[in-house]
C-alpha cells in the first residue's frame, strides 16, 4: 500500500475543469490525473532525476486510487466573481535590429499596466477537512520508487491554480477511503493510465520548442546573409510562429462512488430533529397603509418575554397553531386528542420556547418559539395541516404570525428559513450534532408525574426523571442531578416558572435536571408531565459554554 497526502495550505482549492470547458466550476475532489500531472510538472521543472521518472512510469501503471476527501455538506463553494485582469497570453512583436515606432508601441503594450484586461473567474471550493488522501491499497513499490515519490511530493507546491498552495507527502497510515472506483454509476474522475507521461511530453512539444529558441538566439547574434539564411530556415521549419505547446489530451474518466460507512445507531427521542422554529420580530406597520403606526395593545405590544412567562406563551402559541390548521378539527397528532375528545396515547405536537441561555451573557429572554413534530408524522402531512404557518408574502418573505394573551403580551413571529445568524436558531443547539450528546441540562423545569415524598424526595424524583427519559425513547440516564436552580446560565429558578396544574388545580412539583446518559443521544428532548407544553425542555450541556 502507498498513499499520498495533500494538505491545502490556504484551506481551499482553486481548480477549474481540466479541459478548460468550464472556468466557473471548481473541481472537487481533485482528480487523480491532476495529481499525476502536478507530480510530472515538479519533475520537469527541477533536475529531472531518472529515479523520479521511473517512479512516474511506475505510478501511471497502477490501478485507480481510492480517495479520502470531504464531500457533500462538508464542502462549500465560494460565489463566483468575474475579475478583469492583465492577461499573459499576448504575443510579443517581432522586431528588427532597428525597431520601428509601431513595434515599440506594441512592445509597450506588454507591460502589465498597459495590457488589455480580460474577464477571468477563479472558482474556489472550501472543504471542511483541508487534507485529501490518494490511496493505492494494492500497490507495493520498492524502496527506490517510494523514496523517489517522496522527493516528488516534497517539490509539489500547488495543485490546480498556482494560488492553490499545497503540501504533499507519503502518508504511512492513511484513513480509509471515502470514495473508490465503481463499475456502476458514480462521479466521473480522470485517472492515469500507462503511457500518460509520454502523452504529456508529446503535448508539451519540448524538442521543437528548444530548437526554435536555439534558432532565435542564433538569428539574434548573426548578421547579413547568415542572419537571412537562419530566418529562412526558421520559417521553413516552424512557419511564422513558435511551435505550440498543446493542452494535454484529457485522461480517461471512470466512475467513483462514495463509501458510506456503517453509522452507529444513535438513540433519539419521539420527536423529529427537524424543529420548526419561529423568531420574534418587531411589530410591522400595516401593509395596507404604510403611514399607520404598528398595532398597539399598550404595554403588551412587542413586549420582551422571559422564560418565567413560558406557560402563558406556550398556551397562546399552541392556540395560534391550532387556529391556523387547515384541517378542523385538528388531527390527533396535532391536537393530542382523539376524535371522541379523550387524550391520545400516541406522541403528538409539542410547543417549546427558543430562549437566550447557556452563554456568558444569557439572561433567559425568549427569542422565539418552535414546534417539535412526532417522528412518525410524514412531512406532507405537516404541510397539509400547517401550511398557513409558512406562507410567504409577495416579496417572498415569511408572513408574520401574531401570538397574544390578553394584556400580557402581543408579539409577532415569522418562520425562520435558516437565515438567522443567532446560534439559538440552529437545530443542533437543541438536538445535538450528528453524533449526539451524552450530557443534557434543562432549560425549563421538569414537571413531575407524581408527588415525591419529602422524606425520599431526591431518590423518588431521580427515579421519575429516569423513567421520563425512557417514555420518550431514550435509555435510562446513568446519572441524574436535580436542583431548584438551573444548571445553565440564564435559566430561571424552578419556582419562578408557574407550576403545571393537575385537573384538580393542585400544582405539580418541578425541578431542574442535569442528565448524563451511558451513550450519546439526539434530541429534541422534552421530558416529564408537561413535555408537550414546553416544560422539561433540555439541551446539550457543555461546561465551557453553560
Amino acid at each position: 500500500m502507498i498513499a499520498i497526502g495533500i494538505r491545502y495550505l490556504n484551506g481551499w482549492s482553486m481548480a477549474a475543469t481540466a479541459d478548460g470547458s468550464d472556468k466557473s466550476t471548481a473541481e472537487w475532489p481533485p482528480h487523480p490525473d491532476r495529481l499525476f500531472m502536478a507530480l510530472a510538472a515538479a519533475h520537469f521543472e527541477t533536475d529531472r532525476d531518472s529515479t523520479e521518472r521511473a517512479a512516474l512510469l511506475w505510478l501511471e501503471q497502477q490501478a485507480a486510487p481510492g480517495l479520502h476527501a470531504s464531500m457533500g455538506q462538508d464542502v462549500s463553494h465560494r460565489a463566483i466573481v468575474t475579475h478583469y485582469v492583465p492577461v499573459n497570453d499576448v504575443v510579443p512583436p517581432r522586431t528588427t535590429e532597428n525597431a520601428t515606432a509601431k513595434q515599440v508601441a506594441e512592445g509597450l503594450l506588454l507591460l502589465p499596466e498597459r495590457r488589455l484586461r480580460q474577464a477571468r473567474q477563479f472558482p474556489v471550493v472550501v472543504p471542511q477537512n483541508d487534507t485529501v488522501y490518494f490511496i493505492w491499497p494494492d500497490a507495493e513499490p520498492d524502496e527506490g520508487i517510494r523514496t523517489a515519490l517522496a522527493a516528488l511530493c516534497a517539490k509539489l507546491t500547488c495543485l490546480g491554480h498556482s494560488a492553490s498552495l499545497v503540501q504533499a507527502w507519503i502518508e504511512p497510515e492513511p484513513p480509509d477511503p471515502t470514495m473508490r472506483p465503481t463499475k456502476g454509476a458514480g462521479l466521473p474522475l480522470r485517472v492515469t493510465e500507462t503511457g500518460r507521461l509520454a502523452q504529456l511530453e508529446q503535448a508539451y512539444n519540448e524538442s521543437e520548442r528548444l530548437a526554435w529558441i536555439a534558432l532565435e538566439s542564433a538569428i539574434a547574434s548573426a548578421k547579413g546573409a547568415a542572419r537571412k539564411k537562419l530566418r529562412e530556415e526558421q520559417e521553413t521549419r516552424f512557419g511564422k510562429g513558435a511551435p505550440p505547446s498543446r493542452r494535454p489530451p484529457p485522461a480517461t474518466s471512470i466512475a467513483y462512488a462514495s463509501i458510506t460507512p456503517e453509522q452507529p445507531v444513535i438513540p433519539h427521542t419521539i420527536f423529529s430533529d427537524r424543529l420548526l422554529m419561529f423568531r420574534q420580530i418587531p411589530r410591522q406597520p400595516s401593509r395596507e397603509d404604510p403611514g399607520r403606526p404598528p398595532k398597539d395593545r399598550g404595554e403588551a405590544a412587542d413586549k420582551r418575554l422571559w422564560l418565567d412567562n413560558m406557560p402563558l406563551l406556550m398556551a397562546a402559541w399552541r392556540h395560534t397553531v391550532m387556529a391556523h390548521s387547515q384541517i378542523q378539527p385538528p388531527p390527533e397528532w396535532l391536537c393530542g386528542h382523539r376524535a371522541d375528545g379523550t387524550p391520545t396515547t400516541q406522541p403528538h405536537l409539542a410547543v417549546l420556547p427558543i430562549a437566550n441561555v447557556a452563554n456568558p451573557h444569557a439572561q433567559g429572554h425568549v427569542m422565539g418559539v418552535a414546534l417539535a413534530i412526532p417522528r412518525d408524522v410524514p412531512g406532507h402531512e405537516v404541510g397539509r395541516c400547517l401550511g398557513p404557518l409558512f406562507d410567504l408574502d409577495s416579496d417572498g418573505n415569511p408572513k408574520p404570525l401574531t401570538i397574544y394573551h390578553g394584556h400580557d403580551f402581543d408579539i409577532d413571529v415569522v418562520f425562520d428559513l435558516g437565515e438567522s445568524e443567532r446560534e439559538a436558531f440552529r437545530a443542533q443547539r437543541w438536538c445535538g450534532d450528528a453524533g449526539g450528546a451524552t450530557v443534557w441540562a434543562s432549560v425549563t423545569p421538569v414537571a413531575l408525574d407524581r408527588h415525591s415524598k419529602r422524606s425520599r424526595f431526591d431518590d423518588e424524583t431521580r427515579e421519575q426523571i429516569a423513567h421520563a427519559c425512557t417514555r420518550i425513547g431514550l435509555p435510562r440516564p446513568k446519572k441524574v442531578q436535580i436542583s431548584s436552580t438551573g444548571f445553565l446560565t440564564g435559566v430561571p429558578h424552578a419556582r419562578s416558572v408557574p407550576a403545571l396544574r393537575r385537573k384538580d388545580g393542585s400544582a405539580r412539583q418541578q425541578v431542574h435536571v442535569c442528565l448524563e446518559f451511558p451513550e450519546a443521544v439526539r434530541g429534541p428532548m422534552l421530558i416529564g408531565a408537561g413535555r408537550f407544553r414546553g416544560y422539561g425542555l433540555c439541551m446539550p450541556y457543555r461546561r465551557d459554554k453553560a
